[in-house]
C-alpha cells in the first residue's frame, strides 16, 4: 500500500508540472504576440518629415532635350504620406512632378530616352525605381526611413507623358487647329515623317492607287484621323482629278455607287473632302446626294474650298450635317520655309477665332517644315485636334 501511495503521489507531481508548463507556455505565447504588435506596444514619438527633399539629380528639360524632346512640366504637386515603421509614425510630403513631352525630331526614341534617363540617375547611387501607369512612364525615389533599417519612404514621383497623336483634350475650350494632308495614296518620302508625327493630323487618302490602303491602314495605326478625299470634277476641263472621279451629269445612283466604291478602298473613314472638285461643290443637287449618302453613313464632309462659290456650307446646314470648311492652304509655294510661314498663320487665325482648318499635302518640305514648327506650335497655345474635333453640327431644317 505504501509504495502504491507513492506511486500515486509522484504521477500527481508529474500531472501538476505539466499543466504548469502548458500555462507558462500559453502565457510566453500571450507576452510575444503583443510584443509583436504595433498597436499593443508603447509608441514613439510620431516623426515628421515634412521638409525632407530630393536633391536635384537631373535638369529634366536639359536632358530630354537632348534626346529630342520638348519637356512642359504641367503640373507639379505634393500629397502627404504616412507609414509605420519602427514602433512610431511616420509622416513626410512626397512631391509629384509631371511632364508633358513632345518629340521635336523624327528620330526622337522615347522608350531609349526612358532607359538613359534610368541608367544615368542609377549611376547616381539613388534608390528608385520604373514605373508605369495610367498618367504615362516614370520613377519613383525612395529613401531609408530614419531609424528602420531597411524601410523606406517614397519620396518623390516623376511621370512623363509621351505626346501621340492620340493625346489631345476633347473638352479644351481654347484655341484649335486642324491640319489635313491631301492626297495620300501615293509613294512619296514624306510618309514615314508623317506617320510619326506627334500631333493629330488628319489623312485625306486618294482611291484607287497603290498606296491607298497602306496610307489609310498605317495612319489609322499611327493615330491620325482618316477620311476619303473623294476626286470629284473641276471647273476646268482639262484638270483630271484621277480614278473614281464624280461628276455634276451622273444619276444620284452613280454617285452613290461610286462614293461606295472609294470607300471600300479604305478603312477606317470618318469623312470626306473633295479633290479639286470646284464643279461639283457649286452645284446644289450633286452635293444634296453626296451629303445625304454621308449622313446614312453617319460621316462629316470637309469642304476644301476649291471654289469660293461653293454651296456645300449651305446644303450641309439645311440638311444637318457635320462639316467645316478649309481656311488656308499651306503648301501652294513647295518649299520649307514658306510652309513654316504658312503655319504660322493658322496659329495666329485660330488664336483669333478659336478654330482653324488647313491643308497641306503629302510632300517632303511640308513634313520637315510641320516637324520644324512643333516648338512654336508647342508655345502658341493653340490645341491641334483632328479635324472631327472641329466640325460644326447643325440642326437639320436651319434656313
Amino acid at each position: 500500500m505504501r509504495k502504491a501511495g507513492t506511486l500515486s503521489k509522484g504521477l500527481g507531481l508529474k500531472l501538476a508540472a505539466a499543466i504548469l508548463a502548458v500555462v507558462l507556455l500559453g502565457s510566453w505565447a500571450v507576452i510575444a504576440n503583443r510584443t509583436s504588435d504595433p498597436a499593443a506596444t508603447e509608441e514613439l514619438p510620431p516623426l515628421h518629415l515634412e521638409d525632407l527633399r530630393l536633391d536635384k539629380p537631373l535638369d529634366v528639360p536639359s536632358f530630354w532635350e537632348e534626346e529630342g524632346f520638348i519637356a512642359v512640366r504641367e503640373d507639379t504637386r505634393t500629397v502627404s504620406k504616412q507609414d509605420y515603421a519602427a514602433q512610431q509614425w511616420v509622416y513626410w510630403t512626397q512631391r509629384q512632378r509631371h511632364w508633358h513631352l513632345i518629340p521635336y525630331r523624327p528620330d526622337a526614341d522615347y522608350p531609349a530616352a526612358m532607359d538613359s534617363m534610368m541608367s544615368r540617375l542609377s549611376a547616381q547611387g539613388l534608390t528608385l525605381q520604373r514605373r508605369s501607369d495610367e498618367d504615362g512612364r516614370g520613377v519613383s525615389f525612395f529613401e531609408e526611413i530614419p531609424g528602420a533599417a531597411g524601410q523606406r519612404m517614397e519620396l518623390e514621383v516623376w511621370r512623363f507623358t509621351h505626346q501621340t497623336p492620340d493625346v489631345y483634350t476633347r473638352d479644351y475650350d481654347g484655341p484649335r487647329l486642324a491640319v489635313v494632308i491631301d492626297d495620300w495614296g501615293y509613294r512619296s518620302a514624306a510618309m514615314e515623317p508623317l506617320f510619326n508625327y506627334p500631333f493629330p493630323l488628319t489623312f485625306a487618302v486618294l482611291p484607287h492607287l497603290p498606296k491607298t490602303a497602306v496610307s489609310a491602314e498605317q495612319g489609322k495605326k499611327f493615330g491620325h484621323e482618316i477620311i476619303l478625299h473623294q476626286p470629284m470634277e473641276a471647273v476646268n476641263p482639262e484638270l483630271d482629278p484621277g480614278p473614281g472621279t464624280i461628276s455634276v451629269d451622273m444619276t444620284a445612283q452613280a454617285i452613290e455607287a461610286q462614293l461606295q466604291s472609294s470607300l471600300d478602298q479604305l478603312t477606317g473613314v470618318v469623312g470626306i473632302n473633295n479633290h479639286m472638285g470646284s464643279k461639283v461643290t457649286e452645284d446644289p443637287r450633286t452635293m444634296e446626294v453626296v451629303l445625304n449618302y454621308l449622313q446614312d453613313k453617319n460621316m462629316y464632309f470637309l469642304d476644301s474650298m476649291t471654289s469660293q462659290r461653293s454651296v456645300a456650307p449651305e446644303v450641309a446646314e439645311r440638311m444637318g450635317i457635320p462639316y467645316t470648311v478649309n481656311r488656308l492652304f499651306l503648301d501652294n509655294v513647295n518649299e520649307v520655309e514658306a510652309v513654316k510661314e504658312q503655319i504660322r498663320e493658322a496659329l495666329r487665325r485660330a488664336q483669333d477665332g478659336n478654330t482653324m482648318v488647313a491643308i497641306g499635302h503629302v510632300r517632303p518640305p511640308t513634313a520637315e517644315a510641320l516637324w520644324a514648327m512643333i516648338p512654336e506650335i508647342a508655345a502658341a497655345g493653340v490645341e491641334m485636334t483632328p479635324v472631327s474635333e472641329v466640325l460644326t453640327h447643325p440642326v437639320r431644317g436651319n434656313e
